[in-house]
């Protein structure tokens, strides 16, 4: 059993003394008992507030490394990473609540799903900032605030509440305290042996050699135990002696000692994993005090007694070295900042160093105090973010970003200087051909390809971006004249019409580049950005593979485009689409053998010229929508007339590349035959020689029309690429020669060669060929000699509404006279 110190020397005194100085014993054992119970609680309470100092200063240097935790989670808007935090910081820290705030101080949550306190604004002291933790006192508690983020740019704040009565008495007063109380009970001891040296000077000597021996020992031993615990030293332990109250403190300090030092490997680790230390410098001895994950950082072994400033300078580059030394001379005045490079194990690392003054006070020399980090890797991240955000991956090629920064200073530049700046908008030909034909990664490649080469046309002081796809930007400086604008832009034409050999395979790809000065076109970026673009869309209007510069007659131009898009939709809507008929007939018999279904337009009370809403139908891909109109119209008067007597004429309906590609245009073709009972052998598709180079829909819908048994034309043969391999790939049933070789194949002798050549070469395939734009009996006569049989043209007809061409075929088609035709109703 466990003696308190009263009951010990009760006994003893009673002992001792004769029962004449019974009561005087009695008074001094019960006075010293309060007293001892005071000291009791004195010593705990001054100890335990120690303890929480230390706790205080470990969670105030703690906020650099949580904050540096949760910057990037806060910055992406990781909730779930921000909770993981949170119970991470529960850990670490005795906390009942952590709460992230946003810059405005409105909570984002504090670590549970669903947040009930979500958006609620909490008042953030003005005075956290980045490494400026705050530790406030509040009725419940206290509330540690600090800042995520660096320097001046804040991502958020967090608030974590703490309630337990910490941080009130300061460690550097414990020995003071210690050294109080013990006088107080010296002054106590001093008046128990004044009441007892009247009865013995035996008992008093005898008294004060006991207590000394039981009391002032154990506190001296304290004293100096809480002495080395406020210099760090958290290895010394007390030798515990007894089972009463003293040595339960005694086991109160070294129970201290140890979570201590648990909480400094903690922060350790903690520091080691943020690649986080903190040092400290004393002015007057030059001395360096380091944490070990500063050690770690700089790949040092000293021991902190042998460290100064002097050595650390000593491990520097002469650059690194002045920037360091001049930023600690400047610590005496303000806090410092400071980044340099370390070579650590034959590696360069960025090392940031943060410090600020501590001035000399209670006997401190004075000196700095801060943070040591490794933000190699962090520089690294925020540099590659940079490039993301400003650089086309695939070709490293300045981005849309980046190009309209570019493009503004080049302005601005161009403002000072009193100059001109051109802009260069690049479209490839035919690139969506080459992606889908032979692949992303070949047209990848392409692209890439691309851009080193225009690179290497261009000055330094030139830009080149890539906007997405296959569009291209240059931007060119102080430019003399618009005529050094069209050099550069032929220059990239000739780069470019070269040959690319890409996995083995030549690949041969024009461009279309249109041009706008600033500031005769134009004093803004998103204008001349608008120009440039309208500018290249004429180039390809006009032939592709060649340069226009902007005017202003294109912008109407593209006001007129708008607005016939606009009416074509409209006339879509309002069914202004007529079908008109061209007859083809056979020179030898002068019988109708097919009639091409032509596309018609009366807006307004006049017939719009096709090649002026034809192509537009295409690009907007309102033509696809009138497919199933237009082979349902046309299939079934070729129905119809087919009973009436006319067995054996085809119908030809032209169809664009875009059309050809239509996911649904086999269905389309198969519910239409079957629909309107058209044979498909009397159905033509008439198509041209680009829609045959994509050979992803040759591989698809053109194999499957075949299959179908529908006829398959090539219009305007010989005016694209006129590739033989695709007349035996889709085994095609005609081919039809355009009418710029018929136009002038009485006066040329070239056309009249190539005319003949088609036509021989057709018949060794078995391919039917039809001339187109016959106009003059002269011309027909001599197709007629060159074996050209079918023909078709303004000699015979123009294109004819339904009820006109059945009667132009009812006076010209050979088995017709006796026959009596219906009235046909339109599909």
């Amino acid at each position: 059993m466990n003696r308190t110190i009263s009951t010990k020397y009760a006994t003893r005194f009673a002992g001792l003394l004769a029962v004449l100085i019974v009561g005087a014993l009695c008074l001094a054992g019960f006075t010293g008992l309060a007293l001892t119970r005071d000291l009791h609680r004195e010593l705990k309470s001054t100890i335990s507030r120690a303890q929480i100092v230390n706790q205080k200063e470990i969670l105030l240097e703690s906020t650099n490394y949580l904050s540096n935790r949760l910057f990037n989670p806060l910055f992406n808007l990781d909730i779930s990473s921000i909770n993981d935090e949170i119970n991470h910081i529960k850990i670490l820290i005795p906390s009942s609540s952590v709460l992230i705030l946003d810059k405005n101080g409105q909570i984002l949550t504090d670590g549970r799903d669903g947040t009930p306190r979500y958006g609620e604004k909490i008042n953030v002291p003005p005075m956290v900032k980045p490494n400026a933790p705050i530790l406030l006192q509040t009725e419940a508690g206290k509330d540690l605030f600090f800042a995520i983020g660096f320097d001046d740019e804040i991502a958020g704040y967090t608030r974590i509440h703490l309630d337990n009565n910490l941080f009130n008495a300061s460690i550097a007063t414990l020995e003071k305290e210690l050294e109080n109380l013990w006088a107080n009970f010296r002054q106590s001891l001093a008046i128990l042996a004044a009441m007892g040296v009247s009865l013995t000077m035996m008992l008093g000597f005898y008294l004060s050699w006991r207590l000394s021996r039981s009391i002032s020992k154990p506190l001296a031993e304290m004293g100096h135990a809480a002495d080395q615990f406020a210099t760090g030293n958290l290895e010394h332990q007390l030798n515990i002696q007894t089972n009463d109250e003293v040595g339960a403190l005694a086991k109160a300090l070294n129970k201290m000692a140890g979570n201590l030092k648990k909480t400094s490997q903690l922060l350790s680790k903690a520091q080691e994993m943020a690649g986080l230390g903190s040092w400290e410098w004393n002015r007057v001895t030059n001395q360096l005090v380091l944490s070990s994950g500063a050690f770690q950082i700089l790949g040092i072994t000293q021991k902190n007694s042998e460290l100064r400033v002097e050595y650390l300078l000593a491990m520097l580059r002469p650059d690194a070295r002045s920037r360091v030394s001049r930023a600690l001379n400047l610590s005496r005045k303000k806090n410092i900042s400071v980044e340099f490079t370390f070579l650590r194990n034959n590696q360069e690392r960025l090392i940031h160093l943060q410090g600020e003054p501590v001035a000399a006070s209670n006997g401190h020399p004075g000196g700095c105090i801060g943070t040591i980090q490794d933000v190699t890797e962090q520089r690294r991240s925020e540099k590659k973010m940079t490039y993301l955000a400003n650089y086309d991956t695939l070709t490293d090629l300045p981005n849309r970003n980046l190009f309209q920064e570019r493009l503004t200073h080049a302005i601005n530049q161009a403002n000072r200087n009193s100059s001109s700046v051109a802009l260069l908008f690049i479209d490839l030909d035919r690139f969506k051909a080459i992606n889908d034909s032979l692949g992303h990664h070949i047209g990848d490649k392409l692209l890439n390809s691309v851009a080193i080469r225009l690179l290497k046309v261009l000055r330094e002081c030139d830009s080149v971006a890539r906007l997405g796809g296959d569009e291209f930007t240059v931007i060119l400086e102080d430019l003399d004249s618009p005529q050094y604008a069209a050099m550069v832009a032929q220059k990239v034409l000739d780069k470019l019409s070269r040959s690319f050999i890409l996995e083995g395979r030549e690949l041969f790809i024009t461009a279309s580049i249109g041009i706008t000065i600033y500031p005769r076109d134009a004093e803004d970026t998103g204008t001349l950005l608008k120009n440039a673009d309208t500018a290249m869309y004429l180039a390809k209007d006009e032939g592709k593979g060649t340069y226009r510069f902007y005017t202003p007659e294109l912008n109407v131009l593209a006001h007129k485009r708008m607005d016939l898009e606009n009416s074509l939709r409209k006339a879509i809507e309002k069914r202004e689409f007529e079908i008109h008929y061209q007859p083809q007939l056979n020179l030898e018999t002068g019988e109708l053998t097919a009639m091409e279904a032509l596309l018609r337009w009366r807006h307004k009370g006049r017939w719009i010229p096709p090649d002026e809403f034809i192509p537009v139908l295409d690009e907007t891909g309102m033509l696809s929508e009138l497919t199933g109109w237009m082979l349902k119209e046309t299939c079934t008067r070729t129905s119809q007339w087919r009973n009436a007597g006319f067995r054996n004429v085809k119908i030809a309906v032209n169809l664009t590349a875009k059309q050809v590609q239509q996911e649904d245009l086999i269905n389309l073709l198969q519910r239409t035959l079957k629909l309107t009972g058209l044979p498909p052998e009397n159905l033509e598709l008439e198509i041209t020689e680009n829609a045959l180079v994509n050979q992803k829909a040759a591989d698809s819908n053109l194999s499957h029309i075949k299959r179908l048994g529908v006829k398959l034309a090539v219009d305007d043969f010989g005016t694209g690429y006129s590739s033989l391999s695709y007349l035996k790939l889709f085994n095609v049933d005609t081919l039809k020669i355009d009418r710029a070789f018929i136009r002038d194949i009485l006066t040329d002798k070239n056309d009249a060669l190539i005319t003949s050549a088609v036509v021989a070469l057709s018949k060794h395939l078995g391919i039917t060929t039809v001339a187109e734009g016959v106009e003059t009996q002269e011309q027909a006569d001599l197709l007629h000699k060159l074996g050209c049989n079918i023909v078709q043209g303004f000699l015979f007809s123009r294109p004819l509404p339904a009820e006109q061409f059945l009667d132009w075929a009812q006076c010209h088609h050979v088995s017709t006279s006796k026959i009596d035709m219906p009235v046909f109703q339109s599909a």
